[in-house]
């Protein structure tokens, strides 16, 4: 009888492991079927007048005449009407190789109602993080302080974001990892993003974080505010950044216009000024983007940078996000 106690659940699991085990592969097989892939490889080539912020020790550039290779393969599948997965991977040649840029789940309670959980990219900002979104090569300074202000790589997040529309405006929250990674604290988002028409977009919002020290590098709450607009072929846009500590304003106006279907142009100018006695930043992009072919483009960007000594200053910029003088970027990119 003690042989057959043991037996018998064994034999009565067997039928549900088996509907369980067909469940489940019934499930994996509607994921794979709503499977979506898409991606890029990004390669860029770099020519520095050696004053640029990447000097190593010996006053050598450690970003002239180099190539950086990237790319990025990103999956969603819809597992539900109401439930979508993402996950980006980002591959690179730099040290952030082989790291999840996203990893979330999105669920709608209705059309106008979401729920994310995970980690995503900071809607805040007028640049976005991935090479096929941008009309130039690199990124603004003003993205790149909100890269430097968030501990996961890029400007991303960890954590819940809530968003509801009502009408042309979307309310959106989020209850966040500490955006500087600070032990026992959190970092909460707010922010409204308005479509006043179907050609204008602006965002603002503020993501909060605890004052850093004259040494932690930590800028405290960032406040940030964005635009763009669309006429024809011109497309402009900027944004404006300020933070409780370090950044004291950054402002930045983009304009980019298609001559062809497959040639366009782009300017911008972005600004920083910094508490106390830092000099301030300035840097000047001018860029041309050509579709060689379906998928397949070619960037040209030339980037000239200032340190404006506006106060007399002579202390070292620690916080700078440009150097002193030019920089020429040749990018070849590939999407799918």
């Amino acid at each position: 009888m003690k042989k057959l106690t043991l037996v018998a659940p064994i034999m009565l699991a067997i039928p549900a492991v088996v509907v369980s085990s067909n469940a489940y592969s019934a499930d994996a097989k509607a994921v794979m079927q709503n499977l979506a892939a898409s991606g890029f490889v990004d390669v860029v080539y770099t020519l520095s007048d050696g004053t640029d912020e990447n000097n190593n020790a010996n006053n050598e550039s450690t970003e002239d005449k180099k190539f950086n290779v990237s790319g990025e393969l990103d999956l969603e599948s819809e597992i539900n009407p109401r439930t979508a997965l993402r996950i980006d991977m980002d591959l690179s040649t730099d040290i952030s190789s082989g790291i999840f840029e996203q990893a979330f789940v999105n669920y709608a309670f209705d059309n106008n109602m979401k729920l994310k959980a995970g980690v995503f990219n900071n809607r805040l900002g007028f640049e976005r993080e991935d090479a096929p979104e941008l009309y130039q090569v690199t990124h603004s300074q003003l993205w790149d302080i909100w890269d430097e202000q968030t501990s996961l790589n890029g400007n991303n997040l960890a954590g819940l974001e809530f968003s509801a529309q009502v009408s042309m405006v979307t309310l959106i929250a989020g209850l966040l990892n500490d955006r500087n990674d600070t032990a026992e604290n959190i970092s909460i988002k707010l922010a409204a993003e308005i479509k006043p028409m179907d050609s204008m977009d602006i965002v603002a919002g503020l993501i909060s974080a605890d004052e850093g020290t004259a040494t932690d590098g930590n800028a405290g709450t960032i406040f940030d505010a964005s635009m763009s607009w669309q006429w024809k072929q011109l497309v402009v846009g900027g944004g404006l950044l300020t933070a409780d500590e370090i950044y004291d304003l950054g402002l930045q106006a983009t304009a980019n216009y298609a001559f062809t279907d497959d040639l366009s142009g782009t300017a911008r100018i972005d600004y920083v000024s910094y508490e106390g006695d830092y000099d301030n930043t300035t840097s000047i992009t001018l860029a041309a983007l050509f579709a060689v072919d379906k998928n397949l483009y070619a960037n040209a960007e030339i980037r000239l940078m200032q340190n404006n000594d506006d106060a007399g200053s002579t202390t070292p910029n620690p916080y700078r996000k440009v150097g002193d003088g030019s920089m020429l970027f040749v990018e070849v990119l590939g999407t799918f």
